[in-house]
């Protein structure tokens, strides 16, 4: 079994490839320790020997391959080193980097806040190295301490992803990375450092990610942000949260636009998902396409489905603002028809608009989880939703709203959804601030849905002590139930006591007073 070491770069990792039949087994991971172990089966055995020699020579080139290859790339301009010190002191971290001719300086706070940054262009790389050697020395006699030095290869400010100005892909290994188990790194750490022998900026961040240095992979996207999203660069926020990786690569986003920006939601998605970048994105979240009342986010969706991306979606949410941006009842979403045949993958959809908008024909056979939170669900829109063909749904939430706020639900028009015949895998069911508790509670109590769920949201609705005896009398059909949401209702405390005596998987917390049976607020949903 053919083992290689690597101790340059960021990373001391190793390599184990074996090969037998169709099989090609990797065991990868820090020298010294025992590393993770994946198993790939080709189609035949000639297939999989091809991989095997492929993986073999991109990983394994002796030291006369290697030469002549970097001293081309060279000659092209297609990489450059960059050495980085980091040192620690009187409460500061600083960050020095000589790349080219140039030299960077960041200080910040043990805390984490950014003091500064600098940067200043020398003659040449030699004086840039000079540089950051003297001024490494007066830090150091400064009472600073070095903490960390190394060395990158990556390509020069500016450049594109790929050394030659086109995508660095290898589909090998993109199909291993994405048929690999959850927790299995090692295909992913295959792929980071096929990546980086090209001189992609793919390849260091995820080596950065993987080997445990958070802090310098943040600081190495921030300076690679026009190469790694594009015209996106400046649009996608890098606070926590709005980029999420895996294994080292980007599989969650955030977009959205500036309130009072001119930006065009669509144009950003579509530039963004253009990007080698965004290879292994499963999961997108929006936010508002425009600041006024006609908010539209068809041409968004529009830019999915007609992305290289559309085929692997998984989650979407168009739900990311809130009161200070936008008046939910006022918010339309525009004709998102086009979502169900056009996003194949798509298992979790949520859905913030007050204002409606067309859904369309509703017809997905892997979608797991559908929200729905609207300040007055529109009749067309429920038709739509009840009539859904969606197999492999395990959780609905309908936010149906108030009729002052235009929602125009009655019990009838949800039976089909309590009833639960064309829902055969739901699990959780929330009907959420609704006006129709009267007869929907007698609904669900005799449904054939009701058995098969293990949650149940009835929350900020209009339960009151008429439906809370009902429940009492059949508390047996409701003990199953993993939890009973009627939190914000219109119980009385004895009503709720009672409750909580007969359902302790009740939620009960937040009661309001008889209001002229009006449902909870959502501006804060």
């Amino acid at each position: 079994m053919p083992r290689i070491e690597r101790t340059d770069g960021p990373r001391r990792a190793f390599w184990q490839i074996d090969l037998e039949g169709p099989l090609v087994t990797v065991r990868h991971g820090p020298l010294g320790a025992d590393g993770a172990v994946a198993t790939h089966r080709f189609d035949d055995a000639t297939e999989a020997r091809r991989a095997y020699e492929r993986l073999l020579a991109e990983l394994g080139a002796d030291a006369a391959d290697r030469a002549p290859r970097a001293a081309d790339a060279a000659r092209r301009g297609a990489s450059a080193e960059r050495l980085t010190v980091q040192l620690t002191g009187r409460g500061t971290s600083v960050e020095l980097s000589a790349q080219g001719d140039r030299v960077t300086e960041r200080r910040w706070s043990t805390a984490g806040d950014e003091v500064e940054i600098s940067a200043r262009a020398f003659d040449d790389a030699t004086h840039a190295l000079d540089e950051l050697g003297a001024r490494t020395t007066v830090l150091v006699r400064d009472g600073f301490e070095e903490t960390e030095r190394r060395r990158e290869r990556v390509g020069p400010p500016g450049a594109a992803p790929a050394p030659d100005g086109r995508e660095a892909s290898e589909p090998e290994h993109e199909r291993a990375c994405l048929a690999a188990a959850p927790d299995d790194a090692g295909p992913w750490q295959v792929y980071a450092d096929w990546l980086q022998g090209r001189g992609d900026p793919r390849g260091t961040l995820a080596a950065l990610f993987l080997s445990g240095q958070g802090a310098a992979g943040t600081s190495f996207l921030e300076r690679w942000r026009e190469a790694l999203l594009g015209p996106a660069a400046q649009l996608v926020p890098l606070e926590a949260g709005a980029l999420v990786f895996r294994h080292g690569f980007l599989t969650q986003a955030r977009l959205w636009r500036r309130r009072g920006s001119a930006t065009d939601l669509s144009a950003l998605t579509r530039a963004f998902l253009a990007q080698p970048f965004t290879r292994f994105v499963t999961a997108l979240r929006f936010g508002l396409a425009s600041d006024e009342a006609d908010n539209d986010w068809g041409p968004t969706l529009a830019a999915l489905v007609e992305s290289p991306r559309a085929a692997q979606l998984s989650a979407l949410a168009f739900d990311d603002f809130g009161p200070d941006e936008a008046d939910l009842a006022s918010t339309p979403f525009g004709d998102l028809s086009r979502l169900w045949a056009g996003l194949p993958a798509l298992e979790h959809l949520s859905l913030r608009s007050g204002a409606g908008g067309v859904l369309g024909r509703v017809e997905h056979p892997r979608l797991k989880s559908f929200v729905r939170v609207s300040t007055g669900l529109s009749a067309s829109e429920l038709r739509s939703i009840g009539a859904a063909r969606w197999p492999a749904l395990e959780r609905l939430e309908l936010w149906t709203g108030s009729t002052a706020l235009g929602a125009e639900v009655t019990a009838e028009a949800l039976r089909p959804l309590v009833e639960g015949q064309a829902l055969p895998r739901l699990t959780h069911l929330g009907l959420v601030a609704c006006e129709e508790a009267r007869e929907l509670v007698p609904m669900l109590l005799g449904s054939p849905l009701l058995p098969r769920l293990r949650t149940l949201d009835l929350s900020r609705g209009l339960v009151a002590d008429a439906e809370a005896g009902l429940l009492l009398r059949h508390a047996d059909r409701l003990r199953h139930l993993e939890r009973l949401d009627l939190s914000e209702n219109l119980l009385s405390p004895a009503g709720r006591d009672a409750l909580a005596r007969a359902l302790p998987n009740a939620r009960l917390d937040g009661q309001r007073t008889d209001e002229g049976r009006i449902v909870a607020s959502l501006d804060e949903s």
